[in-house]
């Protein structure tokens, strides 16, 4: 669990520059006072202090935080990074399922799918989106993976969409993610999808997508986000 740190009201004499609040033990910038709220997440290293970068949670700008909080902050991004990887993994080793003819073993699948859909959202609520530069790319992925495949809990599709969203306009994730969490996301709504990347089904031998909002420029919009043709795209998955 993220510490929320919130300084109590500052007794007059500390206000001087790179003044400290000993009651909490936050080294405190010039001009930002100890109602500042320290210790969200992302943070970065700048001139060897802890920095908030940006203020997703309403941060003010300029706060920095001791060496202590550093390492805590260090061990649970660490923490995170692992148990996205993991549960990725997981839900690799369990995909076959998906599509099983055993409702036993659609079960499973459905179950995995949902315990990672609830705890990816318990993840934005303390973190934002899990971005590459706060996990890594291969964990960043793993997140995109999980809400790809929480198809039964479009709550937490549409919140990832939009956390999504606000990433990529930020440059802090991919436009050609989005577009699939998009597409499935408006596939689960029963709307149609806009870039194709969602399969309907087979029709003599060659898959179908979804029905699509402009399917004549599919292809157009596909290489906007960075995806390759339809038809070259599904080719990767057909048998040589």
């Amino acid at each position: 669990m993220r510490p929320s740190w919130q300084a109590r009201t500052p007794r007059a004499a500390s206000t001087g520059p790179g003044h400290r609040d000993r009651r909490r033990g936050l080294a405190l910038a010039p001009g930002v006072d100890p109602l500042s709220r320290c210790g969200e997440l992302p943070v970065t290293v700048l001139q060897n202090d802890f920095y908030i970068r940006f203020a997703p949670l309403g941060l003010r700008a300029g706060c920095k935080v001791d060496l202590a909080w550093e390492l805590k902050v260090a061990h649970d991004v660490a923490a995170l990074t692992a148990e996205l990887t993991d549960m990725a993994e997981a839900d690799y080793r369990s995909a076959v399922r998906a599509n099983s003819d055993d409702p036993a073993e659609q079960l499973i699948w459905r179950r995995l799918t949902a315990r990672h859909g609830d705890r990816l959202n318990e993840i934005m609520d303390e973190y934002g989106w899990p971005t590459a530069e706060l996990v890594g790319e291969e964990a960043a992925r793993a997140a995109w993976l999980i809400a790809q495949h929480a198809d039964r809990q479009l709550d937490v599709q549409r919140r990832a969409l939009q956390l999504m969203q606000q990433a990529v306009s930020a440059g802090s994730a991919g436009p050609r993610e989005l577009a699939f969490l998009r597409d499935r996301t408006l596939v689960n709504e029963g709307r149609k999808q806009v870039y194709g990347t969602q399969i309907a089904g087979v029709k003599d031998g060659a898959p179908v997508p979804w029905p699509c909002e402009e399917p004549e420029r599919m292809d157009e919009l596909r290489a906007e986000v960075g995806i390759e043709p339809f038809d070259e795209y599904v080719a990767q998955f057909s048998p040589a």
